[in-house]
């Protein structure tokens, strides 16, 4: 059984985090050892590329979300959206922040502006693609 599940009927919300963390701290040299083999990396760049990029993010996130719980336990599947989308929100703003390095920084943006850029253009023709026909509709 899951340590998520289990925690959850004692702890709610929060024994779901903590549940996650736990599994993934078992789960996490197992797949480590499996990485390290199949894709030839030292554990030194793993820790330095990887481990010093994503889980102070996420250590801090996880941090808040419990004290936001702690102090305000959401009643309803919309308070966890809620929740959900507030926090994800945040990690991914301090993760692009802390986590990314600039050129990985300039690809996002990159692939932003292209979004928009194909958006608006969308827009100026009525929803139709390059070509001038929807591609969307079939005849």
């Amino acid at each position: 059984m899951h340590s998520s599940i289990v925690l959850a009927c004692h702890f709610g919300v929060a024994g779901v985090i903590w549940g996650t963390i736990l599994g993934n701290a078992v789960a996490f040299p197992l797949y480590v050892r499996l990485i390290f083999s199949t894709l030839e990396v030292s554990y030194k760049e793993f820790i330095r590329k990887v481990v010093l990029r994503v889980y102070p993010v996420s250590i801090v996130c996880g941090i808040m979300l419990v004290i936001a719980v702690s102090l305000r336990n959401p009643r309803s599947l919309v308070g966890v959206l809620l929740y959900g989308v507030v926090y994800m929100t945040i990690y991914f703003l301090l993760f692009y922040a802390i986590g990314l390095d600039a050129s990985e920084r300039r690809a996002i943006v990159h692939v932003v502006r292209d979004w928009k850029h194909r958006l608006i253009s969308k827009r100026d023709m009525g929803g139709k693609g390059e070509s001038g026909e929807n591609p969307y509709h079939r005849s």
